[in-house]
Parts: structure tokens; C-alpha cells; sequence
């Protein structure tokens, strides 16, 4: 059982090169150890300077995968997506095995081929190089779902607020698909490409995703924050439950949650928010709370979805559960309008629908509709689940109002308690949090102490190595979560693209430690195979690898690794000489302007800037002792003259 990213071929003629050359980049060695770093774990890197090549060897590959995508996605009605859009220009092969069967993605221009256990196929524009490849323009969705088994699912993060900026990718040659699976020029080019690739909203079809969001290359931290705590929320329950630590130095000490009514309220596109005040939107959404409660008493869309999933008694005196009864039937047409497995369920595709009555056509579908949703079992339903969960409880006597807050180990110590001991995965016991129209603070403590500290109160650098882990775990649950009656994918390449930013030493030296300890712990690598490619300018993470496992890049150039030591367990310093390619050493270029100035003053008298005295103060403020030594000797001359 392996997963294995082999190599990219870029030849002649491939668009996007920049200081890239046309040559056969390898991300692992045919000697390299399998299984060295754990079941189902693949590890390498891609170092060199700034501009070597780096960016524009992982921006090719995502290209690929992006094109790879777009005819995945065709044939799928999306309606809250705009599928990806076609690339053209690439010239370049990309080699991966999986469970010992090569594979090979193809791209020239505007055509693209996928061959795979003695399976060809070919998309886009015909060319003669793919003649004798079945043609997957029309591919049925049987045949994608066979296919996807042999294709990788590439997640990415990055946290530069230079990288993947839209304006970066625009002059980029693309395409939009016909129906019949030809290309047609993309005459709009009012996003990049890249635009499109930051989503998950189609169920995890199409085979990228990066991360965090960005809009025209802005990342609002604000609702990153909020969504990082939300990831963080149930592996610090998972962890806590099993007595294990998950923030190093910290245990969980709480999770206070509090309901927001504006989570429910800003979920309807018909209610306009603009320009009212706090008062005023408060009325509006009592007046549409009441207006559900109505519709329940009679034959409508929502009740005919709440009776469907086993709803049949509606408690209209208790807010909180009206509360409940709506998002359930906000999140089951929500469903319907934003995943692709979902389609035929398009004419009652509106969460507005939850505020009419309907016809009996539509009310029939929607009893259809809701239980389809509860019997899938994916992450698609998990907050469907979180809200009826909620009901349960508050009718087995759980006490919640709106103006109250309550804490995890109170939700924890009521009925729900028996569902949650009975649960092994963590998947299960996402399904099992308060539903998400509640807002919830973290509060940690320290090891050793008895103060407890909001979350917020972590340091930068260790609120991202956390936030970065929850979101790609997040991330990887939900692929692992997908049916096999959809497509989905087993096998991930995570790129972690200077992943360190941030990160104090210490971190960068544990950080691929504690990657594969926690995919471990989770048993993410019992079920899905992964393989980890990192780009960094860290000598404590290439200390983690072999050389194997290492391209280096330099100015464009694959570099002879021949000659080079073998960085794993290796001296920081000769990791940093070698690695990052420090020709002109390891001293600062100011301190080292200083000493060189210094020198020419004690040997040839050259700089007036210094006088026995400065020399003196510079001389002893030396660490480094040899060099301090040879410039005592020469100031002792120069003193004696």
C-alpha cells in the first residue's frame, strides 16, 4: 500500500517555466526508503534560494490538477460554484504511483490525458500524441468514479499574503468547456483561474483545494480566526476525551458556548441587512421566526422536511428548538443548492423555500430530499446532525434559552453522553457538537498552572502550526468522509508551501514530528495515504529528511546531489551552507560590512570612521573567538606602533 508523488517532466515550449529549465524534476530518489516515515506517509521537500524555482514548480502542478478538474466537474450542475477553468500552455508530465500501479497525468496545451492501470483517457482538444486514448470528454459518471480511485486529492497551504494573489495569473491562457467537452476562450477574464480553487463546496470532486480563502488575493484573518477555532474546537474535545494532549503545554480547561441569532438571521438571502439598525434586524427576524412557526402548524416545505427526518412533534413555545427546526430545514435545501450529488433536486434549491408553503410537487420532493440527507453519511450532513442531536436533548430535558450560556461538559453530561462514549471515530463525535448557530470561546491552561487564558491569548506562531494542522485534518476527514458512490479520493498530496512562516525555531524543529504523530494518533493514515510535499528555507526541518527525499533547486537549475551531505540528523549550520546555498556565509552583511571596515583600517589605515577607541568597543562586543582573537593581535599592533 503506497502513495508516491515520482516526478514532473516540463518540456520545451511549457508556458509558466520563469526561472524554471525544461528537465525531469524528481521528489524522491528510486533509492529511497519506503514506509520511513510511518504507514502510509510519504515525506519530501523542494529547497533552494528565493526565485529558484520553487513556486513555479508546485504553481505547474496545480495548473495540472486544475485542468484535471475541470473535466471531473463537467457534466455536474454546480449551482454556488463557477467549475474550474481550463489552463493552456502547459507542457509537462506529471508521475505518481499508487498501491504499486503507475500513473501518469499528460498535459499539452489544450489537452490533457490520464493513463492508469492500461486505462487512457483523453480530454479537451484532440492531438495526435493521444490518438489512441478513449475519449473522456463525455465520460460517464461511472467511469470518472473508476478513474478518481487512481487520482490524488492535492491540498495546499500557504499563509504568504503574496502568494496565489489573482492578479498573478490573469494573463494566464484559459478556457471554458462546452457541453460536448471542447474548449472555447474564456472571453471574460474578470477572475484568474486560481480563483476558482479555493472551495470545497462540491462535496471534494474536484481534486484541489488551497487554503486559507483568499478574494483577489485578500485573506479576511477575521473569519479565518473564527473558522481555525471552529476546526480546533473538536480535536481539543477528541483529545481531551482521551486524555491526551493536542496543544503542546496546554490542556483544556473549557468551551463556553453563547447563541447568536444573527448566525441564523444572515442565512436568507431575502432579508436585507444593509442599512438597518441592530433593533430593527432583530424585529425583522422575530417577525420571520414567527412566520415559520406558522408554516409548521400547516402542509409546507420545512415541515415536510422535519417529518421526513423524524420530526413530527413541534415544540412552538420553546424558541430554542424553533431555532433548531429552521436551520435544519435551512441546511437540508442548502444541501440541495450547493452539491453536486444533490442536482436533481434543483427546483427546490432556495433556503428561502423554508419560509412557503409549496406546492404538493415540491413538498414531495423535499420528503425525497430530506431523506436522502439522513442517510448520508458524510460530512455533508454533520451539521444536520449537530442540530438534531440538539433537539433531542433539550426535549430529554436539557435547559437552553437564548440570553444563557452553557459549557461543553455540561452539553457533555446529559443524554447525548451515552452516543458520545459509544463513538470511536472522531468523525462521529463532530456529529455530536452544538450546532452551529451557537458561538462558542476556548479557554486553555497552561501545564502546572491553575489560570486558564482565552485561546486568543496563544502566540501568533502557535496559534498558526495549530490552526494549519485543524484545517488540514478538517480537510482530510471530510475527503476521507466521502462515499464511494460519489467520487472520491484515498490518496492526498499535502503541500505545505513555507509552512514555517512564523514559527519560532523550536516549532520548525518538531513541526514534521508532530505532523506524523498526529496523523498517527488520529489513524488518518490507516484509512487514506498521504504524501507531504513541504517547500521551506528551515535547516531544522531538512534535518527531518533525507536526501532522497530533497530537490534542490538553484536559479532554475536541479542541483548534483551527489556531493552534498545527507541533511538527516546533520550539523544546523552545514544543513544552512549546503541547502540555501550561503555563499557569502553566515554573518549578517552589516556586521559583516563593519568587521571588514574595522580590518581595513587596522592594516592599511583606510576609514576615517575609526578611532582606538570605537576599534576597542567593536573588537570586544566579537563573539565568535577565533576571529576576536586575530583582531586583539592586530589592534595590539597598531596601539604599539
Amino acid at each position: 500500500m503506497s502513495f508516491r508523488l515520482k516526478k514532473l517532466v516540463i518540456y520545451e515550449g511549457c508556458k509558466y517555466l520563469k526561472t524554471l529549465q525544461p528537465n525531469t524534476y524528481n521528489f524522491l530518489d528510486d533509492n529511497s526508503f519506503d514506509s520511513f516515515y510511518g504507514k502510509n506517509i510519504e515525506i519530501s521537500a523542494i529547497v533552494g534560494n528565493n526565485g529558484s524555482g520553487k513556486s513555479s514548480l508546485l504553481e505547474i502542478i496545480f495548473r495540472i490538477m486544475n485542468n484535471i478538474s475541470v473535466f471531473i466537474a463537467h457534466g455536474y450542475d454546480v449551482m454556488h460554484r463557477v467549475n474550474n477553468i481550463f489552463v493552456a500552455g502547459i507542457k509537462s508530465d506529471l508521475y505518481y504511483e499508487i498501491n504499486s500501479t503507475d500513473c501518469l497525468i499528460e498535459c499539452r496545451d489544450k489537452s490533457i490525458a490520464f493513463s492508469y492501470s492500461g486505462k487512457k483517457w483523453r480530454f479537451g482538444d484532440t492531438t495526435e500524441e493521444f490518438t489512441d486514448y478513449l475519449n473522456g470528454n463525455s465520460m460517464p459518471t461511472k467511469d470518472k468514479i473508476e478513474m478518481c480511485k487512481y487520482l490524488f486529492f492535492t491540498l495546499i497551504s500557504n499563509y504568504s499574503v503574496q502568494a496565489y494573489v489573482d492578479e498573478d495569473y490573469i494573463a494566464d491562457a484559459t478556457y471554458k468547456l462546452n457541453k460536448d467537452g471542447s474548449l472555447r476562450e474564456n472571453e471574460s477574464k474578470e477572475n484568474a483561474w486560481i480563483h476558482y480553487v479555493f472551495h470545497k463546496n462540491d462535496g471534494y470532486m474536484s481534486p484541489i483545494n488551497i487554503n486559507p480563502f483568499r478574494d483577489n488575493g485578500k485573506i479576511d484573518m477575521s473569519k479565518e480566526e473564527k473558522l481555525q477555532r471552529q476546526r480546533m474546537e473538536f480535536l481539543l474535545l477528541h483529545y481531551h476525551k482521551n486524555k491526551k494532549e493536542f496543544i503542546h503545554g496546554y490542556e483544556l480547561s473549557k468551551i463556553i458556548y453563547r447563541f447568536d441569532w444573527q448566525k441564523l438571521y444572515c442565512k436568507f438571502s431575502s432579508v436585507d441587512i444593509g442599512n438597518l439598525t441592530e433593533e430593527q434586524k432583530r424585529e425583522e427576524w422575530d417577525n420571520r421566526v414567527q412566520q415559520f412557526k406558522e408554516l409548521l402548524v400547516g402542509d409546507s416545505i420545512a415541515k415536510s422536511i422535519l417529518n421526513a427526518i423524524g420530526i413530527h412533534q413541534f415544540q412552538l413555545n420553546n424558541n430554542m428548538l424553533v431555532y433548531a427546526y429552521l436551520y435544519i430545514a435551512y441546511k437540508v435545501l442548502s444541501i440541495a443548492c450547493t452539491y453536486p450529488s444533490y442536482s436533481q433536486y434543483m427546483n427546490i434549491a432556495n433556503v428561502d423555500f423554508a419560509f412557503i408553503q409549496g406546492n404538493k410537487e415540491q413538498r414531495t420532493q423535499a420528503i425525497v430530499l430530506a431523506k436522502e440527507v439522513i442517510t448520508d453519511h458524510s460530512h455533508i450532513t454533520n451539521k444536520v446532525y449537530q442540530a438534531l442531536n440538539f433537539i433531542r436533548m433539550v426535549e430529554n430535558g436539557f435547559k437552553c434559552d437564548e440570553n444563557n450560556h452553557f459549557t461543553w461538559s455540561t452539553y457533555n453530561d446529559n443524554k447525548i453522553k451515552d452516543e458520545l462514549n459509544k463513538s470511536t471515530a472522531i468523525e462521529n463525535e463532530i456529529r455530536c457538537l452544538p450546532p452551529s448557530f451557537f458561538d462558542y470561546k476556548i479557554y486553555l491552561k497552561p501545564n502546572g498552572k491553575k489560570d486558564e487564558l482565552p485561546i486568543e491569548y496563544m502566540s501568533a506562531g502557535e496559534r498558526q502550526l495549530y490552526y494549519i494542522l485543524s484545517t488540514l485534518i478538517y480537510h482530510i476527514l471530510n475527503i476521507k468522509s466521502v462515499e464511494t458512490r460519489r467520487i472520491h479520493y484515498r490518496d492526498v498530496t499535502i503541500v505545505l508551501d513555507e509552512v514555517e512562516l512564523g514559527f519560532h525555531p523550536d516549532l520548525q524543529r518538531k513541526f514534521i514530528n508532530f505532523i506524523i504523530d498526529t496523523f498517527n494518533r488520529l489513524h488518518l493514515n490507516t484509512f487514506l495515504r498521504f504524501h507531504f510535499l513541504i517547500t521551506t528555507h528551515s535547516p531544522f526541518m531538512l534535518s527531518d529528511l533525507c536526501k532522497s527525499n530533497i530537490l534542490y533547486l538553484e536559479k532554475g537549475c536541479i542541483v548534483d546531489k551527489e556531493k552534498l551531505i545527507n541533511p538527516f540528523g546533520a550539523n544546523i549550520n552545514d544543513i544552512l551552507a549546503q541547502s540555501f546555498f550561503l555563499e557569502d556565509g553566515f554573518t549578517g552583511d552589516f556586521a559583516k560590512n563593519k568587521i571588514l571596515s574595522l580590518l581595513k583600517w587596522l592594516t592599511k589605515n583606510k576609514g576615517k570612521q575609526w578611532d582606538m577607541n570605537s576599534a576597542k568597543r567593536l573588537i570586544e562586543s566579537l563573539e565568535e573567538p577565533i576571529i576576536k582573537r586575530n583582531f586583539e593581535y592586530l589592534f595590539d599592533l597598531k596601539n604599539n606602533k
